[in-house]
């Protein structure tokens, strides 16, 4: 889809051709708006990164200052602990705009909802 060889076929060009349509570039655009930071190359190729590992790795520990500290250790690696908070952030953006997406669907259900009672009140009023 982004033209590397994440799935093991070489491609000569990136499949994004800077088309609004392109899903390529679509998902490029959303991971830029929720986390203010547009990937590179395809998203995946991050995995091949030795730092992604490692922040994975001890990612399930962010949540809790007193379980990183164990996890990271005392003198923890200038660049995981950069890369853990740009994770973190990106998360946290990502939830949120998870939450906001949820919350436009519940409003748009629960409009739906006033408007066909309200008709049928026209209807029997």
């Amino acid at each position: 889809m982004y033209g590397c060889d994440c799935d093991g076929i070489e491609r000569p060009e990136q499949l994004d051709h800077g088309r609004p349509q392109d899903v390529a570039r679509g998902v490029l655009v959303a991971v830029e708006r929720v986390t203010g930071i547009r990937p590179p190359t395809c998203p995946w190729r991050a995995f091949y990164e030795p730092v992604v590992r490692d922040v994975l790795s001890v990612s399930w520990a962010t949540g809790d200052a007193h379980a990183l500290g164990p996890v990271v250790g005392p003198d923890p690696d200038h660049k995981l602990m950069v890369a853990l908070g740009v994770y973190t952030r990106a998360k946290v953006a990502t939830t949120a705009d998870e939450q906001r997406i949820r919350d436009e669907e519940r409003e748009r259900e629960r409009q739906r909802k006033q408007a066909t009672m309200n008709a049928q009140r026209g209807r029997h009023g």
